[in-house]
């Protein structure tokens, strides 16, 4: 923030806004900000990662099935998550809850990508706005981080009636992750 906006305020609360407070409060904004956007994409990747499973819960560990699952995953990255969501209403057969959970994702998500910055532009600015939208965010990434945790559920659950045991689970799920890393460091 710029001096001359911080002198300002400090004029109009005089102790409140230091460099130091409002760097603070800046960084706990951003950082709850980008909690959201991250838990908002995850839940997209955590349903393509239902897809996939129920993709092996069909067809079974033949390799016929598993040769399928990448370009299957690949495909489905490329959608949007309302895509997602109306395919996985159709596919893949979940739990009414989970349905209701991911429509729920989706209309946060999308409140989060094309409102947010309507709503809270000015918290760059100003304090209390900045805890308004921190306050706005909050439910929403603990919504987010439950939907995730359960889509992680589904997706296992899927995999174990594949006839996966755990342990492999934990193996493939650390080998996708490994290979995740080398990519981004290409």
């Amino acid at each position: 923030m710029g001096w001359r906006l911080l002198a300002y305020r400090s004029s109009l609360n005089p102790g409140r806004y230091t460099m130091e407070t409002e760097e603070r409060e800046s960084r706990d904004f951003l950082a709850t900000l980008g909690l959201a956007f991250f838990y908002a994409q995850a839940v997209e990747y955590g349903l393509v990662s239902v897809f996939a499973a129920t993709e092996l819960e069909r067809g079974g560990l033949t390799k016929s099935v598993l040769s399928r699952i990448r370009p299957i995953m690949d495909a489905r990255y490329k959608q949007v998550l309302g895509k997602l969501v109306r395919d996985a209403a159709g596919d893949l057969n979940l739990a009414p809850e989970l349905t209701s959970a991911l429509e729920s994702a989706l209309q946060q998500r999308n409140w989060l990508v094309h409102h947010f910055y309507a709503e809270f532009a000015p918290a760059a600015f100003h304090s209390d706005i900045r805890e308004m939208a921190i306050r706005k965010l909050r439910p929403m990434i603990e919504e987010m981080q439950e939907l995730n945790d359960k889509l992680a559920v589904e997706a296992k659950r899927r995999m174990a009636t594949a006839g996966i045991p755990d342990k492999e689970m934990e193996i493939g799920i650390q080998q996708a992750m490994d290979d995740y890393v080398s990519d981004l460091r290409k």
